[in-house]
């Protein structure tokens, strides 16, 4: 053996002896350094020999160590065959650090042997959010392997249990995923997914814009937003109406003002259909800019002129025009601008109804008790003024 082999080997038989949680790193740095110093066959074996150990600690150290060397024995049929049963044993253990190193090396061995990603999806769920995290670093950090992977449907599926202080390796892979343009329907599915199961717990402080920021900012500008938006606003789960609002309210926040409504699902949507969207719109959606964007879009939808114009006139002259007029005004003549002859007869009517209506507002009297009151500040310094005067 060469002297750095003696000397690692010497490490790990001084640190063996005296395992314990802070200085289990050096028993792992012993046997790495055998590895590189071409004793990788001995390093293996020792490590395999301490998996059988009582100690947790030595079993956790060695379970780290065999998924560091994951290079060495993947390489050899009969010992990859020996650390993958370990591995896939260890991760039942009872002892959590003991069953979490398991999972780790299993998902550092996993990145070259894929079959092992189903063994940590076997751990992966809800009630065992460590494992979760252990299956979306993987994920997030070998975003090719997965994404080719089978599984990677199941992969998503499992993810979507994460906590919502857990999501940040989850929104990583959802953000690359995004970003291809290849699989929009897994990603509606897992936000989706993800809202449901999370939305209506009432202890939930951290809302879909912060646990999903960088999901949402590969959204902007892509068709999918458009369809997230339209088909969780036609939705009969009000969680997906919650979950609707805060992604409006996060847009406009970030200035993307001007969301739309696919026009591929408004062609497909009945007049009930669009009554229902009317009412969830007026009641889901606070941001006047966003509020009127979205009514605009009602007419791209197929057959406009027979289908929406009626419902637009509406919601813009009986209900956004008398909350926000001046807004409303100033987006129909913006509007004006780019709108067919068709749209700018409708629009037109409403921007005379409306000014109708905002000049009929200014002529009416005010009547005192409507006045706003005087703040108690100013009543007391009169009060006082009042006083030093007599």
């Amino acid at each position: 053996m060469s002297n750095d082999s003696l000397l690692a080997r010497e490490l790990y038989t001084f640190v063996q002896n005296q395992i314990s949680t802070e200085n289990a790193g050096l028993y792992g740095s012993a046997l790495i350094g055998m590895a590189q110093a071409s004793y990788h066959c001995d390093a293996i074996e020792l490590a395999l020999r301490d998996t059988a150990s009582e100690c947790t600690d030595l079993l956790a150290a060695a379970l780290w160590t065999l998924g560091c060397l994951k290079d060495y024995w993947e390489r050899e049929s009969e010992l990859k065959t020996r650390v993958q049963q370990v591995l896939k044993v260890m991760g039942q253990h009872s002892d959590f650090n003991v069953s979490f190193q398991a999972w780790r090396a299993l998902a550092n061995a996993a990145v070259s042997q894929p079959e092992l990603v189903i063994e940590l999806l076997k751990h992966a769920r809800a009630n065992n959010q460590s494992a979760l995290n252990v299956l979306s670093d993987f994920a997030s950090m070998n975003f090719k392997v997965a994404k080719d992977h089978p599984s990677f449907a199941e992969i998503l599926d499992a993810l979507t249990g994460a906590d919502a202080d857990r999501t940040n390796d989850f929104d990583h892979v959802l953000s690359q995923l995004i970003e291809t343009n290849t699989h929009d329907e897994l990603v509606y599915n897992s936000l989706t997914t993800w809202v449901v199961k999370h939305y209506n717990n009432r202890n939930l402080d951290e809302k879909l814009g912060s646990c999903f920021a960088h999901s949402i900012r590969e959204l902007v500008g892509k068709p999918l937003l458009h369809e997230l938006i339209t088909r969780w606003l036609i939705s009969d789960e009000r969680i997906l109406g919650a979950a609707f609002c805060d992604l409006i309210g996060h847009l406009w926040v970030h200035e993307a003002r001007q969301p739309v409504f696919a026009k591929n699902i408004l062609d497909t949507l009945t007049a009930d259909d669009f009554k229902y969207l009317a009412r969830r719109l007026l009641g889901w959606v606070s941001h006047e800019e966003a509020l009127l964007s979205l009514i605009f879009s009602l007419l791209n939808a197929l057959d406009a002129q027979q289908r929406t114009f009626n419902l637009v006139y509406t919601l813009l002259v009986e209900e956004v025009g008398r909350n926000y007029p001046q807004s409303t005004l100033e987006a129909i003549q913006e509007k004006l601008n780019d709108a067919s002859p068709e749209e700018k007869q409708l629009l037109k009517k409403v921007q005379t109804d409306l000014l109708a209506y905002s000049e009929a507002i200014q002529q009416l009297p005010v009547r005192h008790e409507f006045r706003p009151p005087i703040p108690t500040c100013i009543r007391h310094a009169i009060a006082l003024r009042k006083a030093r005067k007599q």
